[in-house]
């Protein structure tokens, strides 16, 4: 593999059209995510099918993720398209017009003003903009202008420090999950979850009520998922760093170790893991990065995340297809460089892999489950790793269904490339998000002798080996049902 982090983008008006679509793709995109609260259903579903028909003809797997609208508070349709606040000046935040001779600032849900009062402090577009509230008014809210700036529609708006307890699906949560089970989406982003009943119920719901098993992606961004990450991570089946409102209702300077936590407890668990938010920011209007950005991403590589994201730089940014190929050369200078170690069969770093103690991790309570649940898929991956890196294996084959065992594998980052052969569609495009997984799609195995037989016919075919080179196939005997998993070793 030429690079084994994935690359998840966010389409928008700038990353949709057919052309510019096919070539992000042809870069290198593996995932794509779909912001639900944006366009109408018509317009999401031809995104969707577009992002499916561009994938094929390129001949690359890419998973589709739908971000749930969520209870998220935004900034309403701004007559002019924006505004300008200047520090110290009063403004208004209304549901319809402001108080007259005063800038008003439209806002899209009336139950917003419930959890205001005056002198809370209201942080807008990723905290680059800060209000705080002098009173209430028939029409809203008046408050003066802390941090100025230019303010769009459509922008989060924050309130630190504030318990809010609302539904994490929001007004049009349901509405979002059943348009994404007939889209075939491959994944939903779950926003503002504060704990694991607000994984567990949003799948209830999708199991009962759509018959569906979509996983979930726990975005973490409040500091009581922060606390709660382990009984969280039980329920989720993934998570995403999402680092514009965490830096918002926490401490800037704790964002980076909160980070390093995250993506550590999720490589623990098994699940895959996304860094988002503001990664190269500034190429939203420049063609290059800035140093620190470029520095920002290595580390979220360094720190082991499955998957880096780009937000507004390829949804409304001039240079889509040019960020997509700074992620590319930045993820791939840093595996090279690790790689380039004399045992470069040595697993990737961790600032916390392996270290973590729910015991002294704030959490109160009862101990959380053993995250990895099968104790026998959970000792064979490792033992794959472990014979892949003895015998210097150009892959490990990982025969599935569900997924599991190529994640088990993939946690460990190894620089061991892994090819995930199933015949699930489904599980082909949910494991194009994990770190160093090549997912095919491969016909039903009814025998060990078959997956042998198909594990060296897609490595050559996929040219991940040649004759020669050694091959680790782990996979279950499909003659016994319930059998412990083997591992053997093969020469192509």
């Amino acid at each position: 593999m030429d690079r084994y982090t994935k690359i998840i983008i966010t389409l928008g008006p700038k990353s949709s059209p057919p052309d510019i679509l096919t070539r992000l793709i042809e870069k290198g995109v593996d995932g794509i995510r779909l912001n639900l609260a944006y366009g109408t259903r018509k317009e999401q579903m031809q995104m969707a099918r577009r992002v499916r028909d561009v994938a094929g003809k390129v001949g690359r797997v890419v998973a589709l993720i739908g971000d749930i609208s969520g209870p998220k508070f935004r900034v309403g349709e701004i007559e002019e398209g924006a505004i300008s606040l200047v520090p110290g000046e009063n403004t208004a935040l209304s549901i319809g017009k402001g108080p007259k001779g005063m800038k008003s600032i439209p806002v899209r849900d009336s139950s917003f003003f419930d959890f205001l009062a005056p002198g809370d402090a209201i942080l807008l577009a990723d905290g680059t903009i800060e209000l705080s509230v002098e009173a209430r008014v028939p029409e809203g809210m008046v408050c003066r202008v802390v941090v100025g700036g230019v303010l769009t529609s459509g922008k989060g708006i924050n309130l630190p420090g504030s318990a809010l307890k609302i539904d994490p699906l929001g007004s049009r949560g349901k509405e979002d999950l059943a348009f994404g089970v007939e889209a075939g989406l491959d994944y939903f982003s779950l926003s503002f979850v504060r704990e694991q009943d607000d994984v567990s119920e949003t799948k209830r719901i999708l199991r009962e009520e759509m018959n569906s098993d979509i996983p979930i992606i726990a975005k973490i961004e409040r500091p009581e998922a922060v606390s709660k990450i382990e009984w969280i991570l039980n329920a989720a089946d993934g998570l995403m760093v999402a680092r514009g409102d965490l830096g918002v209702e926490t401490p800037l300077e704790e964002v980076p170790i909160i980070q390093k936590s995250l993506i550590a407890q999720a490589r623990q668990a098994g699940k895959p893991v996304i860094t988002a938010t503001q990664m190269l920011r500034s190429m939203v209007e420049h063609s290059r990065p800035t140093r620190a950005e470029v520095s920002d991403v290595a580390n979220a590589i360094l720190d082991g995340t499955d998957a880096v994201m780009l937000s507004e730089e390829t949804a409304v940014g001039n240079y889509p297809v040019e960020s997509v190929e700074m992620m590319v050369k930045i993820a791939q200078s840093i595996e090279r460089s690790w790689q380039s170690r004399p045992d470069r069969r040595q697993t990737f770093p961790s600032f916390f892999f392996g270290q973590q103690d729910a015991k002294t991790s704030g959490l109160r309570g009862e101990e959380p489950e053993n995250h990895v649940r099968d104790a026998v898929a959970n000792s064979v991956s490792h033992s794959a790793v472990v014979m892949a890196k003895d015998l210097n294996a150009a892959v490990i084959v990982t025969p599935t269904r569900s997924g599991l065992t190529p994640r088990l594998v993939s946690r460990y980052r190894s620089f061991v490339p892994i090819l995930a052969m199933s015949p699930r569609e489904e599980t082909v495009r949910r494991l194009a998000i994990c770190f160093g997984v090549r997912p095919v799609l491969v016909g039903e195995m009814k025998s060990l002798t078959e997956i042998v037989q198909l594990a060296r016919e897609s490595v050559m075919r996929e040219n991940m080996g040649k004759r020669g080179n050694r091959v680790v196939i782990t996979a279950g005997d499909p003659e016994k049902p319930r059998s412990a998993e083997i591992i053997k070793a093969e020469i192509l």
